[in-house]
């Protein structure tokens, strides 16, 4: 596999809240980063599962989850809405400036080459989780065997993350097994597949035939 090529001056990161009345979700996510992470959703399961994404996406994340009436099932929804958003908002929004530069020296980052696509097939001692995403825009979850994963919370938090993203992500349950191994392998397997779909590539002059699709009324 090609090295990525990396282009100077440009960090592409995001800070941002998404709020409703069940939660407030605070999210600062760099993608160029080395895979630390502070989260704090308030359930350790899921504190477990976004770090392990982060770590194997080399993703920097910091992310909080308020609510005054917690529960798992708004935390993961709400959290893969905002976190989507966030890596959305990396590709597509003004970069951050590198240090010490003028603000108006920030480099567009959609105007940035990627991959688009990725994959990756994860084992976790007796599962084998396969991943692929397709950063084009067109948001779509789909889970094979449809209850591959037997954990509807986690299944939520993948759907909105493809909302909040507008990408297309395929999990393919290849050898079923312990829950716990299926869900921890589809992060680690998630992580690696955005790794690849992020990376910078100045081979690429167009992420499609299509161009830039526009509107008019």
């Amino acid at each position: 596999m090609d090295a990525p090529q990396n282009t100077p001056g440009v960090r592409r990161a995001v800070k941002l809240t998404r709020t409703t009345r069940e939660t407030s979700v605070s999210v600062y996510l760099r993608i160029d980063g080395t895979g630390s992470s502070k989260v704090a959703s308030g359930f350790p399961f899921l504190d477990h599962f976004l770090e392990t994404l982060a770590l194997h996406a080399s993703f920097d994340l910091e992310l909080e989850v308020k609510s005054g009436r917690p529960d798992l099932h708004h935390s993961a929804e709400d959290t893969g809405w905002a976190l989507g958003a966030a890596l959305r908002q990396c590709l597509e929004h003004p970069a951050e400036p590198p240090e010490g530069a003028n603000r108006g020296e920030a480099v567009l980052s959609r105007t940035l080459p990627v991959r688009r696509f990725g994959w990756a097939a994860i084992p976790f001692d007796e599962v084998l989780i396969l991943i692929s995403v397709d950063l084009i825009g067109r948001p779509g979850f789909y889970l094979s065997p449809g209850g591959g994963l037997d954990h509807c919370d986690i299944q939520e938090f993948f759907k909105a993350f493809t909302g909040g993203l507008g990408a297309t992500l395929h999990i393919q349950v290849l050898q079923d097994g312990n829950l716990h191994h299926k869900i921890e392998c589809s992060a680690k397997a998630l992580g690696r597949a955005l790794r690849e779909a992020v990376a910078l590539d100045d081979r690429v002059k167009e992420i499609s035939v299509k161009g830039k699709v526009t509107y008019q009324s």
